[in-house]
């Protein structure tokens, strides 16, 4: 959506441009490389008028560079399972929420119902078919959403997809536009830490690089405990960690958690076929993945008086709290 204009900004895809793209952003690969635009109160106004029957989307929320878009790719089973890989109109909503602009939003369109979000959950419904089914993968952002997509849709369930602390600190510290981009979500940590009643993490004003980036993971963290604790039923946790030392079993939980009935079989066939071994946001690309683990070794290594510093900080300001090692609810 354009809020500028009040557009919906839309482009004409297919399934294999779905599962081409590797963001729905400004990277959507559409099939006529052209946008067309149209009254967002128009589309709210069609809803209306012919609302879809609800069905459950399944939700993979995530700590960034933790493996979701390749886990993404893993899910993608055309008339089985349709992955959408971060919609920019959840993106874009998430920070309406965090703010509470929700009815300016509705004021701005001109209508009130339907809300927004039923809309935006609707949207990201559709699929090729009736047996094929949703997993909508959130921005990292997103985690301000997380309770309103519970309580729109009582199917929906959520896999929240996380690093711990160390391996946080040196995806994040390793280059220096990740070192900005962790500057950059500190304004979001503080706001989200604040609607959890951790305030009291928000003391110190003048942070380094690993301080600031530890704060982002809390601010992530908390969340997902307070929604883990809410919504036991609803809910799973997946330290990357296990995902990435045994991607196959890990895939098969998460195929009965989310109920996609992909199948042992289907999905073995689908990680033999070298999903594992090509770049999940370039799949022209390969991907050695030895050779990863040892550059993160040799990063972490690089980084460890900074990460240090940064845990002993977060053990020392957390003692109320402890975040565990792992998060309860585990996949």
């Amino acid at each position: 959506m354009d809020w500028e204009t009040v557009e919906a900004v839309c482009v004409r895809m297919s399934r294999d441009t779905y599962s081409r793209s590797t963001f729905l952003d400004d990277r959507t690969i559409s099939t006529d490389g052209e946008e067309h635009r149209v009254p967002v109160a128009s589309v709210m106004d069609a809803f209306n008028a012919n609302p879809p029957a609800r069905r459950p989307v399944m939700f993979v929320a995530h700590t960034a560079l933790c493996g979701s878009t390749l886990l993404s790719r893993c899910l993608d089973f055309p008339g089985v399972c349709l992955p959408y890989k971060e919609p920019y109109l959840l993106h874009n909503l998430s920070g309406i929420w965090r703010l509470g602009l929700q009815k300016q939003l509705h004021a701005k369109v001109g209508r009130s119902r339907p809300h927004i979000m039923d809309l935006a959950l609707a949207l990201v419904a559709r699929t090729y078919g009736a047996a094929e089914k949703p997993v909508v993968k959130l921005t990292d952002t997103c985690t301000s959403l997380l309770p309103s997509i519970l309580s729109r849709n009582p199917g929906s369930r959520i896999l929240l997809l996380y690093h711990g602390l160390r391996r946080f600190l040196v995806a994040m510290l390793r280059y220096p536009g990740r070192r900005q981009y962790a500057r950059n979500m500190q304004i979001r940590a503080e706001a989200d830490l604040r609607v959890v009643g951790r305030d009291d993490l928000l003391a110190e004003r003048e942070l380094s690089d690993a301080r600031c980036a530890a704060l982002v993971w809390m601010g992530l963290m908390y969340p997902y405990l307070r929604l883990l604790a809410a919504s036991p039923q609803r809910i799973r946790s997946l330290d990357a960690a296990d995902f990435f030392a045994d991607p196959e079993a890990t895939l098969n939980r998460l195929d009965r958690f989310f109920g996609l009935e992909i199948g042992a079989d289907r999905m073995a066939e689908r990680l033999a076929g070298g999903v594992l071994s090509r770049d999940a946001k370039s799949a022209d690309a390969d991907f050695d993945s030895g050779r990863y683990r040892a550059e993160l070794e040799s990063a972490e290594a690089a980084l460890r008086d900074e990460i240090d510093d940064a845990v002993a900080w977060v053990d020392r300001i957390t003692t109320v709290e402890p975040i565990p090692a792992t998060l309860p609810n585990p996949l």
